[in-house]
């Protein structure tokens, strides 16, 4: 769901704009949502920063910062795919990391019925 919007222009022209700004300022992207797993922004648009080497925080309820990286890993335990990286031929951690903010994002994306009708 989330790969499909950052593929788009308007997403990546977005991103290409915000690590412009923070080169020069520092930037931080609000939600109301308490907990990063439960937001689109640490989904897609974090997940995206950090598939960019851009360093990514999280301000957690209590305050503290979490690294996105401690944020994957957490999402991977959530899911389940931990155990996976033992298998014989585990698939890569970008991978695993992949699938897993893909299933997550089947709980948290909004979809619009309308849009549904169209895929």
């Amino acid at each position: 769901m989330y790969d499909k919007v950052a593929k788009t222009d308007a997403f990546n022209d977005g991103v290409k704009d915000l690590i412009c700004n923070a080169d020069e300022r520092r930037i931080a992207l609000m939600c109301s949502e308490k907990k990063p797993l439960e937001c689109h922004r640490t989904l897609l648009v974090a997940h995206n920063l950090a598939h960019r080497g851009v360093v990514v925080q999280h301000i957690l309820a209590d305050g503290e910062l979490e690294k996105h990286d401690e944020a994957m890993n957490r999402l991977l335990n959530l899911c389940k795919m931990l155990s996976r990286q033992e298998d014989l031929f585990p698939p890569s951690r970008d991978k695993l990391i992949a699938e897993a903010v893909a299933h997550q994002a089947k709980w948290v994306a909004f979809v619009d019925d309308r849009m549904k009708a169209k895929t």
